[in-house]
């Protein structure tokens, strides 16, 4: 009896451009991925990549090629346009840094300090794809304002285990900090339900004495006869 293997083809899944919304920080991530897709797609038409850039582009990025006709011939003037307003590297590094000048620094919770650590992260990116990578660098601006993000536990460990190193990258300073984190993720996770020190035996019994004292004062100033003065004939 043979025996019968079937083969079920897998579908490839359909890759969804991403959309831009105007922040000019995330206009290189997502002019990267465009040109990969769509751009240097020779498969497509002048018009159908005109017709997805223009679809990927929501918000305020609209504005920068309103008025230009989906004709072949403007597509460069499109994609210049583009690049015109949005793909300014000096500038969009100097946004980056005011965006972690402004990030709110973490309160002494993990999720809240791990939440600050993911910001930072995301924004060291955006600086590697302006044209600058910054994680390799020794930049104290940058390590500096980094730490003030984070609670003091945190910020005292960090530097204990980095006082040692003759040069510390801002790499370094945000794995230590990730690692920081996860300690005390850890640590909170494992005495969040510890039960809390039961009272002594003689700590109740002192309650119960001093309460019973006190019913005991309260009953003899209710009954007590109160002590009238004397009258002289």
């Amino acid at each position: 009896m043979s025996s019968q293997i079937s083969c079920k083809s897998v579908k490839t899944p359909t890759l969804t451009l991403p959309k831009f919304y105007g922040v000019e920080e995330e206009f290189t991530e997502f002019w990267a991925i465009y040109e990969t897709l769509v751009h240097n797609n020779t498969s497509l038409s002048v018009v159908e990549k005109m017709l997805l850039l223009k679809d990927s582009l929501r918000g305020k990025s609209d504005n920068a090629i309103k008025g230009i006709q989906l004709v072949p011939q403007n597509y460069n003037w499109m994609i210049d346009a583009l690049k015109r307003k949005y793909g300014n590297k000096p500038v969009n590094r100097a946004r980056i840094v005011q965006r972690l000048t402004l990030l709110r620094t973490a309160n002494i919770t993990a999720e809240s300090c791990s939440y600050v650590h993911d910001k930072i992260t995301m924004l060291i990116n955006q600086m590697v794809s302006a044209g600058q990578d910054i994680r390799k660098t020794k930049d104290a601006m940058w390590t500096e304002t980094i730490l003030q993000k984070f609670p003091y536990e945190i910020v005292k460990n960090v530097l204990n285990a980095i006082k040692e190193k003759d040069e510390v990258y801002v790499e370094d300073v945000m794995q230590q900090i990730k690692s920081e984190i996860s300690t005390k993720s850890y640590v909170d996770a494992r005495t969040k339900n510890v039960a809390k020190k039961p009272a002594t035996v003689s700590s109740r019994n002192k309650a119960k004495t001093g309460s019973k004292i006190r019913a005991s004062v309260h009953i003899l100033r209710k009954f007590r006869t109160p002590i009238l003065p004397m009258s002289y004939c």
